[in-house]
């Protein structure tokens, strides 16, 4: 199964959590992706929302990546491994009586039969606790996705319904699908996942730009680096244009990021970027000092940070030989950096 990939989308009451690759989880874990979703919803307490169409699965709210894992392991033990043997290669079974639903596993490798949620009733019945709910919602999807097959039980008005996983039924479905939809499938199936720090970018280059709280708080779910971050978002701020007024505009966000050394040396590498393949206008010994001196005078990069930097080559950001360019630019700020260091020690 492949690694969940979530990506919150919208602001504010609006805020919602995409499960990007929820097709292809459920493809290997042999259920519906509305199931899981459902699952989501449920657990975490809000709505979930289910579009087959265009392959879109989200649930309300801003909801972390590990936590989404967390639910949705806890969905794989519910609905998916057998309690016996842990095999996961199990038919989803979904009866219907008069007035409530069960849900079973019926496992391939131990012939274990096992009832999931030991009964969900109807509305009429009274309030449904959350496996109810689910329940419910299941054979309700079910129904709709006509994923189903019906036999009867010969008691009475009971049906027992389930899930027709065998090759017959699988190949009878596939060719319902339109030859488009299966394209998309397989190549969302080839497709490789993004890579986070992508990721990143698209959230914050999204318009309206999310508030700077949210974006802190992708880069947390993504789990990225800040100095790998502050690089991006130098990148991302000042593609367009580098002066004092766009700086402080942007500087409650960066400041953010900028924690410690090593991501203030983050932020000179996006710097480093943006002057030298970017803005190229700005990589003369006139600009390059005051461009230092203003991120200096606004208490983003320390004393410290600028002379690590201009002491060591580096080619992590730029081609070496740009890298020594720039530094050789900036001497006259680093060298009024030492002067100004040397007068305070003697005073």
């Amino acid at each position: 199964m492949p690694k969940l990939i979530a990506k919150i989308e919208g602001r504010g009451n609006g805020i919602k959590t995409v499960i990007v690759n929820m097709s292809n989880i459920s493809r290997a874990l042999m259920r519906p992706p509305a199931y899981a979703t459902k699952f989501f919803g449920i657990e975490l307490g809000v709505q979930s929302n289910c579009d087959d169409k265009v392959d879109k699965y989200l649930i309300n709210g801003a909801h972390e990546q590990e936590k989404l894992a967390e639910v949705l392991d806890l969905f794989i033990k519910k609905y998916v491994l057998c309690s016996g043997c842990l095999n996961p290669e199990t038919d989803f079974i979904i009866e219907k009586k008069k007035k409530s639903f069960d849900i079973k596993t019926d496992c391939k490798a131990c012939v274990k039969d096992e009832t999931n949620d030991d009964n969900a009733e109807g509305e009429e019945d009274g309030e449904q606790d959350g496996d109810d709910a689910l329940t419910k919602q299941i054979f309700e999807e079910a129904e709709r996705l006509k994923d189903i097959k019906l036999e009867k039980s010969g008691q009475g008005d009971e049906q027992d319904w389930a899930v027709d996983m065998s090759e017959e039924a699988v190949a009878a479905r596939q060719k319902e699908l339109s030859s488009a939809v299966i394209e998309k499938m397989m190549a969302t199936e080839d497709e490789p996942e993004k890579d986070p720090l992508d990721i990143f970018a698209e959230f914050v280059s999204a318009d309206p730009r999310p508030s700077d709280e949210a974006i802190r708080e992708e880069a947390n779910r993504l789990e990225i680096r800040d100095d790998k971050a502050v690089a991006i978002l130098f990148q991302i701020l000042f593609e367009k244009k580098l002066d004092a007024k766009v700086v402080k505009k942007n500087k409650s966000l960066l400041s953010l990021f900028l924690t410690s050394e090593k991501c203030q040396l983050g932020f000179l590498g996006g710097f480093e970027r943006i002057v030298g393949q970017v803005l190229t206008d700005l990589l003369n010994e006139k600009d390059i000092p005051l461009l230092l001196k203003l991120f200096y005078d606004e208490d983003l990069v320390e004393e410290e940070s600028f002379l690590a930097w201009s002491e060591k080559s580096s080619k992590k950001y730029v081609k070496k030989s740009l890298n020594k360019e720039i530094r050789d630019k900036a001497v006259p700020f680093i060298n009024w950096l030492k002067e100004a260091s040397e007068d305070e020690d003697s005073d």
